[in-house]
């Protein structure tokens, strides 16, 4: 697996994010509404599609659906508070981010906790959504969107490549991005 490549202009979603008629939901007419087909770029979310620009450019790579699997059901796990993951029960470091933007600060803070460290993350949006791997620094730097394509809760999860093998993910470093002002990591 290739993570960081040059522009890919034939971006296949249905090959990225492994999805199939009947676990996506498509919101309009097109043929993949009721056919065997994945959505079209028209119908993705707006955060799906921002995974796949970021896969276009070679700024992030799909994870395998074996991944989506795992990270689905360990984060399952955890314990939860509201629509995440309930971070006053596990030990962590948190960061409000700069209303202005990711500063340089922001991504120091984050590069000094072990899952910045990590050699590359994994982005985890849930099971029936795009999993995508890509440098830390790439992560931290894009996370703030413009409000029509924010994420909604994100889950960061560390990982180690090496390019004979799968991706692997580091399950014990792990965080979240609430979607607006906040992230925090495990320690």
């Amino acid at each position: 697996m290739k993570l960081i490549g040059p522009r890919n202009s034939s971006f296949n979603f249905a090959e990225v994010t492994g999805l199939l008629a009947g676990h996506f939901f498509c919101p309009c007419s097109c043929p993949c509404a009721s056919a065997l087909e994945s959505p079209t770029m028209e119908c993705m979310p707006e955060n799906a599609k921002v995974l796949a620009r970021w896969i276009s450019a070679g700024h992030a790579a799909p994870a395998p659906q074996s991944v989506r699997l795992l990270l689905h059901d360990y984060l399952g796990k955890l314990p939860r508070q509201g629509h995440g993951l309930d971070a006053s029960r596990i030990p962590h470091s948190m960061l409000y981010l700069p209303r202005n933007g990711i500063d340089r600060g922001t991504v120091d803070w984050f590069r000094s906790t072990p899952l910045g460290r990590c050699e590359k993350v994994l982005l985890f949006l849930g099971i029936h959504m795009p999993c995508v791997a890509c440098t830390p620094t790439f992560a931290i730097r894009n996370l703030q969107l413009p409000e029509s394509h924010r994420f909604r809760r994100l889950q960061i999860v560390g990982a180690r490549h090496d390019p004979t093998r799968p991706i692997e993910p580091l399950t014990q470093h792990f965080g979240e991005y609430d979607g607006w002002d906040a992230i925090w990591t495990t320690l």
